[in-house]
């Protein structure tokens, strides 16, 4: 399993920064990795919507796990798509007059694949890496951040 992880400070309020995060279809912004992203189920954001995310020529089923609107925000999403399983968690709390952003994804293999995890996890970190790095990047230049706290990675 590969995880990454970034923090970063945002001058926007943490209410309008939830109510951004909790709809996927707003991803496209400020992820290059995305190529598209589709509501597939639910009448619109929040638990149990689901959403069909393309990306490097993949296209992954996300489900809405858990959705709390109210500060501090925690949105998780997850997809078990057979030979992919992602968790993405979004907390955003309060600071000062703005929010800080936390955003954490473990990547992991599924399916028959699991049974080759030990020996493809170094692959699947060094690829989730760039990959977090590039989402990192537009995290910051779509919500007006201020400052970032490098990120942390790690394979477990």
């Amino acid at each position: 399993m590969a995880t990454y992880e970034t923090s970063l400070s945002s001058p926007i309020e943490p209410d309008v920064l939830a109510h951004d995060f909790v709809d996927m279809r707003t991803f496209t912004r400020w992820d290059p990795g995305l190529e598209r992203v589709e509501l597939v189920e639910g009448a619109g954001p929040g638990v149990g919507t689901v959403y069909d995310v393309r990306a490097s020529g993949l296209t992954l089923r996300y489900s809405t796990a858990e959705a709390d609107l109210e500060a501090p925000v925690k949105v998780i999403r997850f997809v078990a798509d057979g030979l992919l399983t992602s968790d993405d968690i979004i907390t955003i709390e309060p600071n000062g007059a703005g929010s800080t952003i936390v955003y954490r994804a473990e990547l992991g293999l599924g399916g028959p694949l699991a049974l080759l995890g030990s020996l493809l996890d170094p692959l699947l970190g060094f690829a989730f890496e760039r990959i977090g790095d590039r989402a990192a990047t537009g995290l910051r230049d779509t919500y007006g951040t201020d400052a970032a706290v490098p990120a942390t990675r790690g394979s477990r």
